[in-house]
């Protein structure tokens, strides 16, 4: 099957959990002497299953730099073009070039540009 080869693909992630949201709110006040008041509060919220989009099409870290810093070479190996395999097989494609980016090779699915669940 070849639909949308060559294209960002997104699907409903499985297996779904309702999102929810949990809040607290706490206060206390205390009458002192001298006209006065002290007062002191909590409020906190939790919220759990919330819907997060993330890309499945990634570089694995093999390929990734280790460095604290920018790492040049890393850099120029993933963007280096290289001979593309998928030429005359994606046609109407961003990856029916003659040459592809490592990095599009190395990723995930390369055959893919993206590959997202919505949650």
């Amino acid at each position: 099957m070849t639909t949308y080869l060559g294209q960002s693909v997104s699907f409903v992630a499985p297996n779904l959990s309702n999102p929810y949201s949990v809040r607290n709110h706490f206060d206390i006040q205390r009458q002192l002497p001298w006209d006065t008041v002290l007062e002191s509060g909590y409020a906190g919220n939790h919220a759990v299953h919330l819907a997060v989009n993330h890309n499945l099409n990634f570089i694995p870290n093999r390929y990734l730099s280790r460095l604290g810093t920018r790492d040049q070479a890393t850099t120029n190996s993933l963007t280096a073009n290289l001979p593309n395999p998928f030429t005359g097989l994606l046609t109407g494609t961003t990856l029916n070039r003659s040459t592809i980016t490592a990095s599009q090779l190395v990723a995930a699915y390369p055959q893919f540009t993206g590959v997202t669940p919505q949650s």
